[in-house]
């Protein structure tokens, strides 16, 4: 998996799985050394999928 077609808006296409991202959160490390770890993705692009994955989560959570 890579980042989302909406992630391909906050720029170029990063080929690291959005959870890939999610693990290193969670396991407790620092967003810092993700991106030290993978330099083709901005701080900027990682906030922006992280924003997109609260935003589908909670799109999910709220009754239609």
């Amino acid at each position: 998996m890579i980042w989302s077609a909406g992630w391909r808006k906050a720029g170029r296409l990063a080929r690291v799985p959005l959870v890939t991202l999610l693990d290193y959160l969670e396991a407790g490390q620092p967003l810092s050394e993700f991106l030290e770890d993978f330099p083709t993705v901005t701080r900027e692009q990682a906030v922006a999928a992280l924003e997109q994955a609260k935003e589908a989560l909670l799109a999910r959570a709220r009754p239609a």
